[in-house]
């Protein structure tokens, strides 16, 4: 059986492509973080060898992806950035908090 690094190869930072055919583009965030991806499947491909393909193909990228140990990311324009700390962005004090009941029959 061939190593999955054999199955996997970068075509460019934002792109995998595995040796079926099938490719995976990062379109924003990092490959440890995604903020969006592009599947491109083969005609032939099934939808369970295509989900089985995304898990692998992340867990690659994950793995051998120089741009994201290093600590860069995509921009949402697909230009690579140094990645920094992003505050949360804060909730509004209204002091109101959602409770949930169960419906009663009257």
């Amino acid at each position: 059986m061939a190593s999955e690094r054999q199955m996997w190869k970068f075509t460019s930072p934002t792109v995998i492509q595995h040796e079926s055919g099938f490719s995976l583009e990062l379109q924003g965030g990092s490959w440890h973080e995604p903020m969006g991806l592009n599947p491109i499947a083969t005609p032939e491909m099934n939808v369970q060898d295509t989900a089985k393909l995304i898990r692998e193909g992340m867990l690659f990228a994950m793995k051998n992806s120089a741009a994201s140990a290093s600590g860069y990311r995509m921009s949402d324009s697909g230009t690579s950035r140094k990645q920094t700390a992003m505050p949360r962005p804060k909730r509004p004090a209204t002091g109101r908090t959602l409770s949930l009941r169960k419906k009663t029959s009257a």
